[in-house]
């Protein structure tokens, strides 16, 4: 009798956790790869002048943008410690081989006189990250 109230208590807890994928939280992990602007940057001199809490900053903000943003609504980051800041802005959504991608243009603003701008397109995976296309 107690095996089999065990069984069924399994059973209910692995079937509830199938559930548990309607949230809005954020995926965790590598939800953006590097954040796919960062990738583009990271050997130009902006690049290298980012620092872990920029890059997390910015992967952010990609990701709000593209999952959430409404297309040209620019979603802005800034870095409180050394002044970096940046600004992502997403196009319309739009489907290609049943993926929802966006086009997207990352403003990265280390000080006025050095800015980058990286327009680039992502694709929402099945676990809920942004692949960028390259």
């Amino acid at each position: 009798m107690a095996a089999a109230r065990f069984a069924g208590v399994v059973m209910v807890t692995v079937w509830l956790a199938g559930c548990g994928g309607g949230t809005d939280e954020k995926p965790s992990g590598d939800r953006f790869g590097l954040g796919a602007t960062l990738g583009a940057l990271l050997g130009s001199e902006t690049g290298r002048a980012l620092d872990d809490k920029d890059r997390a900053l910015s992967a952010d903000a990609e990701y709000d943008a593209l999952q959430y943003g409404q297309p040209g609504t620019a979603r802005e980051w800034k870095n409180p410690q050394n002044g970096h800041s940046g600004s992502v802005t997403p196009g319309p959504a739009y489907s290609v081989n049943q993926y929802t991608c966006r086009d997207y243009t990352h403003k990265v603003v280390l000080t006025a006189a050095k800015q980058d701008v990286v327009r680039s397109t992502a694709c929402r995976q099945p676990d809920g990250s942004w692949r960028p296309l390259q």
